[in-house]
C-alpha cells in the first residue's frame, strides 16, 4: 500500500547538507586563514602531520570567498531586493557549495588519515562557540549559528517555491547535535529527526571500504559517541547517541556495502508515506 501511494505521489527531496553549510562559513574568511588554521590543528595532533598545501584550491576559494561576502552584503530594503538576493543565494547554497565542498573534502583528506572529517569537526564546535571557523572564544548566542544558516536556506527554497504553490520537501544532512534538533522540532510541526543505525561491525566494514583506518576511526568515534563531556562540550559537540535517543523514527540499515541497502529504502519509503498520508 505504501509503495503504491509513493509511487503515484512521491516528490523529490532537496538535501541540505550541513558540511555545506559549515563551509559557508569557511567561505567568509580569506584562504589565509584556513591554511593557518590546518597548520595549527594538525600540528597540536599527538602525531604531528606535515602539511600539504591547500594552495591547489586556492583560486576557486577566493572567487567563492567574493561571491560569499557580495551574497552577505546584498540589501533586503525592498520585495525585489530580498527576491534578488532569495535567487542568488539559492545558486550560492545549491550549485557553486556542494562542488566545492567536495573539492575542500579531497584536498584536506590529502593530508594524511583522512583528516577532512576532523577538521569539520573541530570547524562546527568553534561556529556553535563563537558564530567564526577558526575562533573557539565562546559568544554567548552562537549556539544556534549553524542551525540559523539552515534554517535561512530553508526559507530561500519555501520562497522559490511560493509562486508555483509548490510543497517542499527538505532532507537535512545530518543533525548530529542534539540542540540542534530541538531547533528544528520547535519550530517545524512537519519536522521528523530520524536515526539510521547500522550494526557496529557493518559500520566499521564501511568505513574500512572508504581508506579509514583503524586509529582514525578510532577518533571519529570519540568524537561522534562520547562517554563523557563537559559543560561546555555538552553543547557545542556531537553527540549522536543523545540525537538517538530523541529521535522521532528509528530506521535500519545492515550491510556493509557503502550504497543505499534495499532494507532502508523500504523503510524510508513506507515512513514517508505515513508522513504524506497517516
Amino acid at each position: 500500500i505504501a509503495y503504491d501511494f509513493a509511487k503515484e505521489n512521491w516528490k523529490p527531496f532537496v538535501i541540505i547538507r550541513v558540511r555545506d553549510v559549515i563551509t559557508s562559513f569557511i567561505l567568509l574568511e580569506p584562504f589565509q586563514n584556513l591554511q593557518a588554521f590546518v597548520n595549527n590543528l594538525l600540528a597540536r595532533k599527538p602525531e604531528p602531520i606535515t602539511v600539504v598545501s591547500l594552495e591547489p584550491i586556492q583560486e576557486i576559494f577566493d572567487i567563492l570567498h567574493e561571491k560569499r561576502l557580495s551574497l552577505k552584503n546584498m540589501p533586503e530594503t525592498n520585495p525585489k531586493e530580498i527576491l534578488d538576493k532569495q535567487s542568488a543565494g539559492y545558486s550560492f547554497y545549491f550549485e557553486d557549495l556542494p562542488k566545492f565542498t567536495d573539492k575542500l573534502k579531497k584536498a584536506l583528506n590529502l593530508l594524511a588519515d583522512n583528516q577532512y572529517t576532523s577538521i569539520y569537526q573541530t570547524i562546527g564546535d568553534n561556529i556553535r562557540l563563537s558564530g567564526r571557523p577558526y575562533d573557539e572564544t565562546f559568544i554567548s548566542g552562537q549556539l544556534f549559528a549553524i542551525s540559523l544558516r539552515v534554517n535561512r536556506i530553508i526559507k530561500i527554497l519555501s520562497a522559490k517555491a511560493r509562486p508555483n504553490n509548490e510543497n517542499v520537501f527538505i532532507a537535512i544532512d545530518a543533525i548530529r547535535n542534539p540542540f540542534e534538533a530541538v531547533f528544528f522540532r520547535e519550530r517545524y510541526s512537519a519536522f521528523y529527526l530520524i536515526s539510521i543505525n547500522t550494526p557496529d561491525s557493518d559500520r566499521i566494514s564501511r568505513l574500512q571500504s572508504l581508506n579509514y583506518n583503524e586509529t582514525v576511526i578510532k577518533k571519529i568515534d570519540n568524537k561522534e559517541y562520547p562517554k563523557s563531556l563537559s559543560a561546555k562540550q555538552r553543547f557545542i559537540s556531537q553527540d549522536i547517541q543523545k540525537c538517538i535517543e530523541i529521535s522521532d523514527i528509528h530506521v535500519n540499515n545492515p550491510g556493509t556495502g557503502t550504497k543505499i541497502t534495499s532494507i532502508l529504502k523500504k523503510q524510508l519509503v513506507n515512513y514517508v508515506s505515513l508522513i504524506m498520508h497517516p
